[in-house]
Order: structure tokens, then sequence, then C-alpha cells
């Protein structure tokens, strides 16, 4: 007996959810306010007209007998005479009176507010046959997931629509994915030689350059150089993608190893001859990274072309094989010899300042040339003095002979005499060392 009444309190509480569910709240707009109670049967035509307004359909009315006729209209003229004892006959004008309608369509029906439990019946039928929306997910693509653990601060209302719907609790994180492609009609390389570095460069558009580089005392390197300073780059990898045109060629995975400094990304030198020879193949070189560490961070792609690498390329060799033998730091610091009382220079030594003056010409970084002369302490301090002096100076005529100018260098020759010794000056070997002339470069 207890089961019974107890599924029988459940089924009807379940009637009574699902019955309120489906209802929807009752609509006021034509209806005005609760507390508006005033009757619009004052001006029976008012209320006549506002019948014919609402109803659209007409019922259809039995047609009364003589008898009923007459009694109907005795009865309608002592209700006439009545009011007019109570009340005095307002003449309305004719602008505001309905046309008249006949008593046999007359339906009567009252007007007033809607109960709680009255709905229009179209509003009803066209919730009824919408169909219910697909579920939705919540998409907040170019931003990093925040790993809390915690899911949104919801209401239990909200949690059980969701569910009902499909829509989950967490925001889904889709990264963006930004694609740049050389074109053909962009994709030109462009070779920029001098005797300290070459060069073998392609643009990427509104992104950076692709670039093959070897300078003075360093080997091949590969470079992607970003625009975007504060951008970095992570999780690189690279393929070889063939052209449009290149059906029988597949694409390859390519494994090689890579830094990543700031916003550029280097190849050593192994990788860079295997990226020289897929694009000798006509094959075209893809890079793509993340620009943060996290899974959800953007991916970018960039796809290189190899149209007018063949042709560059011979002229990026040639320049590699005329670098310069020597690097800044082999001729930053040099030194000559001079013979005993003398400030002419050897065939030794100018053959050393050649190299020096051929770097400074090239190097327009360098912008300060220091030139300090010594002697040994064989005669007078002052006779040393001026002989240190006069050995300074020629080597600064040399400079100036073979292209340096002051505008662009500031060439400071100092003399020292016999201070500083850089050997003992009690044996000749030590003062042999001690006849010289420091020349230091800075940038």
């Amino acid at each position: 007996m207890k089961n019974t009444l107890l599924s029988f309190v459940v089924s009807g509480s379940l009637l009574l959810w699902l019955g309120s569910a489906h209802a929807g709240p009752p609509r006021f707009d034509s209806w005005g306010s609760w507390d508006d109670k005033t009757p619009l049967a004052n001006d029976r035509n008012m209320v006549l007209s506002a019948v014919e307004a609402v109803s659209t359909e007409k019922p259809a009315v039995r047609v009364p007998t003589e008898q009923e006729t007459k009694q109907q209209e005795t009865k309608k003229q002592g209700a006439k005479k009545q009011d007019t004892k109570k009340r005095p006959v307002v003449k309305k004008p004719a602008s505001k009176m309905a046309p008249p309608v006949s008593s046999a369509k007359e339906t009567v029906t009252t007007v007033g507010p809607p109960t709680k439990s009255r709905r229009i019946s179209s509003s009803s039928k066209e919730d009824r046959l919408m169909p219910t929306p697909e579920p939705k997910v919540i998409v907040i693509p170019g931003q990093a997931a925040k790993k809390t653990g915690k899911e949104e601060d919801l209401s239990w209302w909200e949690r059980w629509r969701r569910k009902r719907q499909g829509i989950p609790l967490k925001p889904i994180y889709i990264p963006d994915s930004h694609v740049y492609t050389v074109r053909m009609q962009e994709g030109k390389w462009r070779v920029t030689a001098t005797r300290l570095e070459c060069k073998l460069s392609q643009v990427v558009p509104h992104l950076g350059q692709a670039l093959f580089q070897q300078s003075v005392g360093t080997a091949l390197e590969f470079k992607l150089a970003l625009d975007r300073h504060d951008e970095q780059i992570h999780q690189a990898r690279f393929e070889a993608i063939p052209p449009t045109w290149g059906h029988q060629q597949h694409r390859q995975a390519m494994s090689l190893p890579a830094s990543v400094h700031k916003s550029t990304l280097t190849v050593p030198r192994a990788g860079a001859m295997r990226l020289i020879n897929q694009l000798l193949e006509g094959m075209d070189p893809r890079v793509t990274y993340r620009t943060g560490a996290d899974e959800n961070s953007d991916e970018v792609e960039v796809t290189l072309s190899a149209l007018t690498f063949a042709d560059k390329l011979a002229g990026f060799q040639h320049c590699v094989n005329h670098l310069l033998p020597f690097k800044f730091d082999e001729v930053k610091e040099s030194i000559v010899y001079f013979n005993f009382d003398s400030a002419r220079l050897t065939a030794k030594a100018q053959k050393a300042l050649a190299r020096v003056a051929e770097y400074v010409r090239l190097d327009k970084a360098v912008k300060r040339i220091v030139i300090a002369g010594y002697t040994d302490s064989k005669g007078f301090r002052r006779y040393n003095y001026r002989l240190a002096t006069q050995r300074a100076r020629a080597v600064e005529k040399f400079f100036l002979a073979h292209g340096i100018t002051k505008s662009r260098l500031n060439l400071s020759a100092r003399a020292f005499g016999e201070k500083k010794p850089a050997a003992s000056n009690r044996s000749a070997k030590g003062r042999a060392q001690n006849r010289r002339v420091h020349v230091t470069l800075f940038k």
C-alpha cells in the first residue's frame, strides 16, 4: 500500500513539474497592469468594436422565435427607462460611434485582465512547433587555456541547462593558425655580397625574411628572422613541400637541429646544406612553429619558394669564396716592430698594417683606432719620447694613405717612450720587443 501511494505521489509531482516547465508566463502586452480594473462596458459601442477586432471567427447564433423577440424587446425598453432615470444621457460625437451591428450576430464576451493560467493560443502553437536549437560549443580563439582546474561559477539551474543542451561547463580554447606563403611573383632570392659577409635571402611578406648567411670566421647558417621582436619561436619543425606542378614528388619531413635566440631561428651548417639541396631539387621548405610554449598557443606556418634559387646560388658561392681570410678578433690588436733608432716601417710591418686597413675600410662598425708608440731604454728619455712619437705618426700616415679618413675614424697617436716595456731592457732580444707600435680597433 505504501509503495503504491509513494509511486502515485512521485508520478503526480513529475506531471506537475512537466506542466509547469512547458507552461510559459502570461502575456501582459495588450492587457495592461493587474491593478487596472476599470470596466470597458461603459461604452457599449466601444466594447462591440473591441470584440469585433479581437474575435475573428463568429459563432453560430440560434434564430429566436417571435415570442422570444417580443420578450427581449420589452426587457430592453424597461432597462432603458431605468437607465435614463439613474443617469443622464450623454451624447457622443458621431466620429466615435461604431457602425450598427445586427442583434442576431452579436456575441457577448467578457474583456478584462487574464488569469495566471491563461495564454494566447497562437503563441502556444508557435512554441510547440518551434524546433529545439542545436547544441552550441563556447569557443574563445587566440587565448591560452587557464589550467586552474576549476569550472565556472555557475548556478545549479545554469549547470542543468547546459548539461541538457549539451554545452560544456568549461570553455574550449582553439588556437589560431597563421599561414605565410611566398608567392611566385614575390619569391625572388637576393644576394648581398661583401668581403665580410655573404647573404642569400628571401623576404616573407608581413613576417620577416629567410636567409642563408656566412660571415668571416663563421660557418654557413640558415636563419628565419622575424620582424616582430616581441614574438618567440617554440617547437619548430621542418618539411619539404613539392610545388603545385611537381605531381611525382612527395612531402618529406626533415629533422634539423635548430637554436632560437629572441625572434631568430638558426639552423647550423649541416641542416642548412640539406635545405639548399631541397631547394635545388625544386622543393619548397616549410617551417612550422608555435608562438608560445603552451600547446594552446598560436601556430605559424611559413612556406618558402624555390623560384630563382638555383640562379642566385652561384653568386652566393662566389662571395663565400672571396671572404676575408681573417676576422675582427685577429686584427683587433696588432703590434708592429721597428729597427734600432728608426721610425721607418719595415716590409713586415706594412703587410700587417695593410690587413688592418683593409678590414677597417670594409667594416663600417669600427669607429676608433688608437696608436701607441714605444722605444727601448737606450738613449735619453726626451729623445726616446720624440722617437716614439715619430713611430706612431708613421703608422697614422700609413692608414691615411690607404683610404682611412679622419672624419670617419678617431685616430689618436700617443707616445710612451721607454715607459711600459713589454720585455726586459737588459737583453738585446727584450729591447727589440720594446721597439714597437700598438694598434687597437674599437667598434
